[in-house]
């Protein structure tokens, strides 16, 4: 069936096919097979307006924009707070190895870097700075 409906959406059939394929969609509701047509449905990708296939394929794409833009604002937040830290312990005078400013950078958990980032406007050394929290 599947070579079926790549030939006719090659050749600009796509309304007929889409049809079609709504109509088995409908004519499975509440049958044991309505589980199985999804799954065959979702394994290929027929643009249409409307059709369970579209409306599933936009559902994950946009649930992983959403994703991918959280984790980009995480990120960006994280970026922040480490510049922002490095150029306190720099202002303030308080001395620090590259392996201090490498755990400095990769570090992405936000809570972190605030503590961090509280500490070194009152402390005088790297290692109080990046001193295990008391949780």
């Amino acid at each position: 069936m599947r070579w079926l409906l790549r030939a006719w959406t090659r050749q600009g059939i796509r309304r007929p096919v889409e049809r079609r394929i709504d109509i088995v969609n409908m004519g499975l509701t509440d049958t044991s097979h309505r589980a199985l047509w999804e799954d065959i449905m979702r394994a290929s990708y027929f643009p249409g307006s409307g059709t369970l296939l579209e409306r599933t394929f936009l559902e994950g794409e946009a649930e992983g924009q959403a994703k991918g833009k959280a984790e980009g604002m995480a990120e960006g937040k994280a970026e922040g707070r480490i510049s922002a830290l490095l150029r306190l312990l720099h202002a303030r005078g308080v001395p620090f190895a590259e392996a201090a400013e490498a755990r400095i950078r990769a570090c992405t958990d936000i809570d972190v870097l605030d503590t961090w980032f509280d500490r070194a406007l009152t402390v005088r050394t790297i290692a109080e700075v990046l001193a295990p929290t008391d949780d």
